[in-house]
Order: structure tokens, then sequence, then C-alpha cells
């Protein structure tokens, strides 16, 4: 890990507007809207971790253009403000469980992790595979968000608020995140599906690759997220239109996908005890009674 902090001090530049003190003295744990509290964190930790992380000082300076600074706030559409505090309160979950505070490692990283940066922040940088586990976890934040605006429609705001507990265990120190907004509601999902991200990119720390960070590491995301041709599209013309998306998988572990691809794949959905979804193919494969996935006939339960 030492040698992670090394490396990514030494691709970060130097330079910037506010000073740390300045930062330290606005900087904000819940962002407007929301509703919670990060039992412990320590803003004082975070701001000086991150002294050298350019990608944090810029991010800081643009909030504080939202959320403190009344001048310049006409610069940013209502939508972008949204987004940007949304942005502010993943961020917080992000590091809240990560060992090595860093703000940008896992900013515009691979090719879903906040590619086209916090006023994008849903929008994905290609749709090719994931570039390692870190980057696939991003992948199914953003299909959870997709599958938040399917089932609960246009009423449901990737952006709209939610509220929440993060806090540690007196005894080990561990951090943990718990949804509090009611099961089955708009708040619910958005808040799992970002503290789903919050956890895997946890778990992903140490996969960490400059190598795949466009901005400290020089990854390209048209060389290597822009998937040319394949699928369908390569097997013929279509038989029929493809089906509607629909979701798959209990949240956070939930993502879209299609019955019918309307070139003759036909997919449906089995759903594991632990939640998680998956899309088969029913001509070769059955959906055991526990969620598993086995060929036809093979179920034993």
């Amino acid at each position: 890990m030492k040698l992670f902090a090394a490396t990514v001090a030494a691709a970060m530049a130097q330079g910037f507007k506010r000073s740390s003190e300045q930062i330290e003295e606005s900087f904000v744990i819940v962002p407007e809207g929301y509703g919670g509290s990060f039992e412990g964190f320590n803003a004082t930790q975070v701001v000086l971790e991150n002294a050298e992380d350019d990608l944090f000082r810029e991010f800081e300076d643009e909030f504080y253009a939202v959320d403190v600074d009344v001048m310049s706030r006409s610069q940013f559409t209502e939508e972008e403000k949204k987004m940007i505090r949304k942005f502010k309160l993943i961020k917080n979950m992000i590091v809240y469980l990560q060992q090595i505070k860093l703000f940008g490692k896992f900013c515009f990283y691979g090719c879903y992790c906040f590619a086209k940066g916090p006023r994008n922040l849903l929008v994905p940088g290609g749709n090719s595979a994931p570039m390692d586990g870190a980057d696939s976890a991003c992948k199914r934040h953003l299909q959870c968000n997709e599958c938040s605006k399917m089932d609960f429609g246009e009423t449901c705001s990737a952006t709209d608020p939610y509220n929440f507990v993060a806090k540690q265990d007196d005894v080990t120190g561990i951090a943990w995140i718990q949804c509090i907004d009611e099961e089955g509601s708009c708040g619910r999902a958005l808040c799992e599906c970002d503290k789903a991200l919050a956890y895997d990119l946890s778990d992903a720390e140490r996969e960490w690759n400059i190598l795949h960070h466009a901005k400290w590491g020089n990854f390209d995301l048209d060389m290597n997220c822009v998937r040319v041709g394949g699928g369908g599209s390569e097997r013929g013309e279509r038989f029929n239109e493809p089906s509607a998306p629909e979701c798959c998988g209990q949240y956070p572990r939930r993502y879209p996908y299609r019955a019918d691809d309307g070139y003759g794949n036909i997919k449906q959905c089995c759903v594991s005890d632990t939640g998680y979804g998956k899309s088969y193919n029913p001509m070769r494969l059955e959906c055991c009674a526990s969620g598993s996935l086995k060929g036809i006939g093979s179920c034993d339960e």
C-alpha cells in the first residue's frame, strides 16, 4: 500500500486555487438535501491525505462554487448542481470506507468509474468490458441507477436525496453504512446503489492500477472502452424488434437486460437467495430454487 501511495503522489500535478486550510474550513460532509451523518468522519485527515490530489482540490473548488459561493452558482444548471452534490456524497461514502483516503483514485478510472466527471457522474466512458474489479463495481453502480429509473419512473431521479447513517464500530473501528428510507422506495433504491459502490470499491482498493486512470496514468477511453461491432448485429438481420429493457435482481444487485434481443436470443432472469440477478438462456439452463443456474434437468432441489 505504501508503493500505491508513492506511485499516486508521483503522478499528481501541483498548483491550486484554495489552500488546504480554506478547503477544510468549508468542507461539507453531508450535502444539502440529504439526511444523514458520518460518525467519526475526519475532515482534517481527508484534506491532509489529499493535499497533493489535484482532482480533490479541483472538485472541492467546484463544490464550493455550487454550495457556498452565491456569486458562482449561476454558472451551473440545476441538474449540474444536483449531480455535483450527489457526487460529493458518494465520494464521502467511498472515502469513509477506504484505507487510503485518496479522493481521486477512483475518479476518471477505467471505463465506468466517474469517467466523464462529477457533472456527468452516471455517464459511462464506453461500452466495453470493465478493466478490473473496481471498474466492474462502477459499472454495477450505473446499472443499479438505470434500474431505479425504470422501476420508479420519471419521478425518481438519480439525484433525488435520501437518508442514511454511517457509523464506526467502537471496538474494531470498522465503518459501515445503512440506508434508512422505506424499503421499496426510490430513495432507498438510490441509497443502496451508492452504498454498494462504496463497499465494492473498498473491497477492490488493493486492485487499483494507475494504468487504468485517465488523468494520472493516461488511460485512453477511446482505445480501451469503445467496443466496435460485436453483438447480435454481426449475426445478420433482426427477426423482430428487441423487447423493452427490464431489470433482474434485487437492489443493489439489480441490472437491466432484454428478454429478447431481436436476433433470436431469449433471456430470463434468475435471482439468487442473496439478491444477485443473472440473465440466462432458458434453452440451455434453468434457474434452480436456490437461485443457481444449472443445465436443464440438473437442479436437484
